[in-house]
């Protein structure tokens, strides 16, 4: 037990917890299809990219951070593929941190019978040296 503790207290001596001193964090996120960096404000729990959108139903805990993109943007790529001849339609795309180990998740569901998609990537904190 007094092992167990030692070991414990060690951890978390090296391995402070996550974010716990930072307020604003910036994340570069890469995937397959490219690179987005996320601004997360701790303290006003909002979630934005580069450009200044803001993601809607931001959840912010202690294990992840997740936000949707706004459906005026998803109404406005809708209009375009289909403008393009393409048939997909999105419903919902979301993004997922997860700040363990900052893997990222961005999932898009399609519209109606279409199918659902997860991009797998990595995020990395750019704004400090602290992990998040």
């Amino acid at each position: 037990m007094l092992l167990r503790t030692k070991l414990l207290i060690i951890l978390l001596l090296l391995f402070p917890v996550h974010g716990a001193w930072a307020k604003e964090l910036n994340l570069k996120c890469e995937n397959k299809d490219g690179r987005m960096d996320i601004i997360i404000d701790l303290k006003k729990k909002t979630m934005t990219n580069a450009h200044g959108l803001s993601f809607s139903n931001i959840r912010i805990t202690s294990g992840l951070f997740s936000g949707e993109v706004p459906q005026f943007l998803i109404d406005q790529v809708n209009r375009e593929n289909i403008a393009a001849g393409g048939t997909y339609q999105i419903e919902t795309q979301t993004f997922k941190i997860y700040r363990d180990n900052g893997s990222f998740e961005r999932i898009t569901k399609g519209l109606g019978s279409l199918k659902t998609e997860t991009i797998y990537g990595n995020c990395e904190q750019t704004s400090s040296k602290k992990k998040f």
